[in-house]
């Protein structure tokens, strides 16, 4: 969808904020309190936006989740364990694995080996480790 088109159907979404917001993410190295606060909120946005869109209301559950913590220590709503929605435990892992092989302008990109070793370090802790006993598995064999 063009930006303009984006913004014609949500008239709510201030340009300049999401711009800001996009800006912090991609740039700096260093957040202040109030620009990590700021980006934190990305998972309500987004989930305010997926839910007022017929097509995108059924996952809008997994993109609020999906900065939740297998041990409970994720935002925004500190759910733990299977009480995080199985399809936002799916996209956090498959969200983590593309940020880490991609890179990102603060950090280089590393080889699907090193990203998966990675998940596996953060496996019972931010992420259900079957999950990532199967996306392991599922990555090896291509």
């Amino acid at each position: 969808m063009e930006e303009s088109a984006f913004f014609t159907q949500f008239p709510h979404m201030e340009h300049d904020s999401l711009e800001a917001l996009k800006s912090l993410i991609e740039e700096e190295l260093y957040l202040i309190p109030e620009d990590r606060a700021a980006i934190s909120r990305h998972p309500e946005i987004g989930y305010r936006i997926a839910i007022s869109i017929p097509e995108l209301a059924s996952i809008s559950e997994a993109i609020l989740s999906h900065h939740e913590w297998w041990n409970g220590n994720g935002y925004p709503r500190k759910l733990k364990g299977e009480d995080i929605p199985i399809y936002a435990r799916i996209l956090a892992i498959v969200d983590c694995f593309d940020a880490l092989t991609r890179g990102r302008p603060y950090r280089r990109a590393v080889s699907p080996k090193e990203a998966l070793a990675e998940l596996r370090r953060s496996a019972g802790i931010q992420f259900d480790p079957g999950l990532i006993d199967l996306f392991t598995k599922i990555i090896e064999t291509e």
